[in-house]
Order: C-alpha cells, then sequence, then structure tokens
C-alpha cells in the first residue's frame, strides 16, 4: 500500500513487522538539519559546542567563519539583510556575493541564501536576484547531494 503524506512524501508501508517498526522508519527517513547561528563568545566555546554540528554564518557579522568552517560538519552562509535593515545600514549586496562564491569553493560550505530586500516587494527582490548569477549556490548544492 502506498499513500503520498501532506508534504507528498511517498510512503510505503510493508505488512510485515509492528507498527512500532514502521514508524520508526519513517521518523528516520525525515531529516531535518539544525543550524546553529553565529557567532558564539568566547570562541574556544565555539569550538568546543560546534564540533561536527551545523552553522550558518552571517555576512554581518563573519568573525567565526574560518573556525566554523574547520571544525563544523557543515556550514550554510547567510547573507545578512535582515541584520543590516535592522541596524539601518545599507546592505553590501555585490560584497556578499563575492564573499559567497569565495567561501562557496570550501568543503564544509554547502549553500548560501540569496540576496533579499527586506522591506521591499516582489519586483525589488527580483531585481536582486536575475541581474547576478547565483546560479553557483545551486550548482554547489546540487553537486554535494
Amino acid at each position: 500500500m502506498t499513500s503520498y503524506g501532506r508534504w507528498g512524501l511517498r510512503r510505503v508501508r510493508v505488512s510485515t513487522g509492528s507498527a512500532n517498526e514502521w514508524h520508526r522508519r519513517e521518523a528516520r527517513a525525515r531529516i531535518v538539519i539544525h543550524y546553529h547561528g553565529l557567532p558564539m563568545t568566547p570562541t574556544a566555546d565555539m569550538l568546543r559546542a560546534m564540533r561536527g554540528r551545523h552553522a550558518m554564518v552571517s555576512f554581518e557579522h563573519p568573525q567565526q567563519m574560518e573556525e566554523a568552517a574547520e571544525v563544523c560538519q557543515s556550514v550554510v552562509l547567510d547573507n545578512g539583510a535582515f541584520s543590516a535593515w535592522r541596524a539601518r545600514r545599507t546592505h553590501d549586496f555585490s560584497g556578499y556575493q563575492a564573499w559567497a562564491a569565495n567561501w562557496l569553493r570550501h568543503p564544509a560550505v554547502d549553500w548560501c541564501v540569496i540576496p533579499d530586500v527586506i522591506d521591499g516587494d516582489e519586483k525589488a527582490n527580483d531585481g536582486r536576484v536575475w541581474p547576478r548569477s547565483w546560479s553557483y549556490c545551486a550548482m554547489r548544492t546540487a553537486a554535494r547531494a
């Protein structure tokens, strides 16, 4: 018997085994990666706490990027647009693109968040994405899968 969950995930129920076994297999099939935001101070505590874990490093606060790339299982790059917007600073979109392009070459870095205009509309956000080539973010993610 095949059924589809609410997210379109295919479920196959096998008649052998108990319901508990089926639920355990189902729970293992759903993997969610929990990313921990950095920076974390002091750095010595970050190195101890983040070893083998997943981190998200913001372009607005990249102080621990090198350490995260060395000790974390995986790293995601955040554009930092929300932090800049809250601090009423202009976000450096071209600087983020260069920073992301450089760090996406590192084997620990999985993917990056494309830039967005926090208080902008759909047209403003489309203007951030389409004039620039962000395809390397998608290609990097697909290559690791």
